[in-house]
């Protein structure tokens, strides 16, 4: 009876051992999952999501820093040519530089591990032709870190911008110029508006349209400027020596021949030289644009001519526009080399 009572006392402690080792079990794998949860709910929180903005801060420091770490291998393959041919061209269709994020930034696709903007680079009078510009930043869980990862450019004329009236507002607010939308709208192409304010793009009271496609802004009129007496008695004495002026120079025989202005037949392009000494020169561009209301200007700059030639490459020209032009010396002039225009010059 003794030895009955002492098997089953023994089988019912290891039925009860199993069951203790099975609660445990199924406690620990319990805990494993929720420390498996609690483990992504924190992946989570720490995983910050990007903002337009900080996808566009990304950009701006790839720009400056072609080397930085927060781009991935694909961006700067695909940046490269871009680089490339701004290197061996005046700047167009170099990497995007004058970009509008303050006009429009749009959220073009948004997700956990991808994200993607849109944002506009305006045309303008010298090489800009307009372009949409779509960055892509996509996020390393490893890192914890978010890379811009592409970049896509479609030009304004296969992919038109349709600006609002509202951008064009922002476009020439943060320009310093207030504008009144015309009450006529003639061609649905543009917006026409005049300019309200005296600042330092547009005389106030010129009249401009903004090309809807590309945000080129042209003029329709400006203002008549009164002529003070001392310039109608200018213009009268370059009509009545009109018939006696110098004949042009030929046959420069050195570089300080070709010293002092030079303008080409349009009045668009002002190139001054001066200070020379030997082969080296101080050279100021001028450029004028919408009737000589905006001005561009680059230099003066000391530059070494080789041989007949030199060329310069700018960062500057007062409106935030970069370039590179070539300066030649002809037997009866100078030539510009400009935005792949050929410009002759006179004094």
């Amino acid at each position: 009876m003794k030895r009955i009572f002492a098997l089953l006392l023994s089988s019912i402690m290891i039925i009860g051992a199993c069951e203790q080792k099975e609660a445990n079990t199924i406690e620990s794998e319990d805990l494993t999952k929720s420390k498996n949860v609690k483990s992504e709910k924190i992946n989570q929180i720490e995983q910050k999501q990007i903002t337009p903005d900080e996808v566009m801060a990304l950009y701006l420091e790839a720009l400056e820093n072609p080397n930085s770490n927060k781009v991935t291998e694909k961006f700067r393959e695909k940046m490269g040519p871009l680089i490339e041919k701004s290197k061996n061209t005046l700047g167009e269709n170099g990497p995007p530089n004058e970009l509008q994020p303050k006009v429009r930034l749009k959220t073009f696709e948004e997700g956990r591990s991808r994200f993607k903007v849109e944002t506009l680079e305006f045309a303008n009078e010298a090489y800009k032709t307009g372009r949409l510009i779509r960055l892509t930043a996509l996020y390393n869980s490893k890192e914890a870190q978010w890379y811009l990862d592409d970049i896509e450019i479609e030009e304004a004329a296969n992919e038109p911008f349709e600006l609002t009236w509202e951008e064009v507002e922002k476009y020439t607010k943060l320009n310093g110029v207030e504008i009144k939308k015309a009450d006529e709208q003639i061609d649905p192409r543009y917006f026409e508006f005049s300019v309200i304010n005296n600042n330092q793009m547009y005389i106030k009271g010129s009249v401009l349209k903004i090309d809807r496609s590309n945000g080129l802004v042209s003029f329709v009129s400006v203002p008549e400027q009164e002529n003070t007496g001392s310039h109608a008695e200018n213009d009268s004495v370059e009509d009545n020596t009109e018939s006696t002026s110098k004949p042009v120079k030929t046959n420069y025989s050195s570089l300080k021949d070709y010293s002092g202005q030079w303008k080409d037949s349009n009045g668009i392009f002002f190139l001054k030289v001066e200070n020379v000494r030997g082969i080296s020169a101080d050279i100021s561009l001028d450029i004028c644009s919408s009737k000589c209301v905006r001005l561009a200007s680059i230099g003066p700059v000391t530059l070494n001519f080789d041989k007949n030639s030199v060329s310069h490459s700018y960062d500057e020209d007062g409106w935030g526009n970069s370039g590179n032009f070539k300066i030649t010396l002809n037997p009866d002039g100078i030539v510009l080399t400009y935005a792949d225009q050929e410009i002759s010059m006179s004094q």
